[in-house]
């Protein structure tokens, strides 16, 4: 049985959108709170990281994971496949000194609050390295945002994927000054988000515009100002559709 089907067969739409985004060759790509690796074994498959590196604080996850990647078709042979070691550690503790080059660090499937935390951590620690993120937090995604847009990161892309009636925000962010190209300032409603290329993208982004509304209007009920002003800020949002169609 070949990588490749393993892989696919077990991605999630997230997980494969998630993937999808790794575009850059990276000397370390860190999958943070791995669950059972699958998005990392893909990456190590496509060999879209020199060493693929999975990390959980789940002793016998990482234990499984260990005894997973032992088989044969994870083997180096011909180069097929990009190195691994795995980690059992918080992910705010990363060993990024003792792994030289450039850095993905993918934290994915946890609140926006542990998000900020593991990456401010980690930004704080090797201000000079240069770090780049992929994040897609399960809630949360406003403060988040604001707490990247505070310490001045970084925004390369966001997209938005609708899974099982969810819709989850991606995004692929850098430490402050870490000069990488094709970047911008993060916005803590987003962006990039709300222009959308397809009949699908702009469904998906009208329900989850709809999903925000709705859960700051309830949230407003209580009088804070704070919840006030960020559906404020969500009802300045319209979703457009690009004219694909002009050159």
């Amino acid at each position: 049985m070949q990588t490749r089907g393993i892989t696919e067969k077990r991605l999630s739409k997230r997980l494969q959108a998630l993937s999808d985004l790794v575009t850059s060759h990276y000397d370390h790509i860190w999958d943070c709170c791995c669950d059972h690796g699958y998005l990392g074994m893909s990456l190590m498959y496509r060999n879209a990281g020199s060493m693929i590196h999975f990390v959980d604080t789940e002793a016998h996850l990482v234990s499984s994971l260990n005894d997973t990647l032992k088989e044969p078709e994870f083997s180096l042979a011909g180069g097929r496949v990009s190195a691994w070691r795995s980690h059992c550690l918080d992910a705010a503790k990363l060993p990024i000194r003792d792994f030289p080059g450039s850095h993905l660090i993918i934290i994915s499937g946890v609140g926006g609050d542990l998000v900020a935390h593991i990456v401010t951590q980690l930004c704080e620690q090797y201000p000079n390295a240069g770090l780049s993120f992929l994040l897609c937090p399960i809630r949360q995604n406003y403060e988040l945002r604001a707490a990247l847009r505070a310490s001045g990161h970084e925004l390369a892309k966001e997209i938005l994927v609708e899974e099982n009636g969810l819709v989850y925000e991606l995004l692929l962010t850098s430490c402050p000054n870490s000069n990488s190209e094709n970047t911008g300032p993060i916005r803590e409603v987003g962006e990039q988000i709300w222009v959308t290329s397809n009949q699908e993208d702009y469904d998906t982004a009208n329900l989850y515009l709809s999903q925000k509304r709705s859960h700051y209007q309830r949230k407003a009920r209580s009088g804070n100002p704070e919840d006030q002003s960020i559906l404020n800020a969500y009802k300045t949002i319209e979703v457009r559709l690009r004219d694909t169609n002009v050159t």
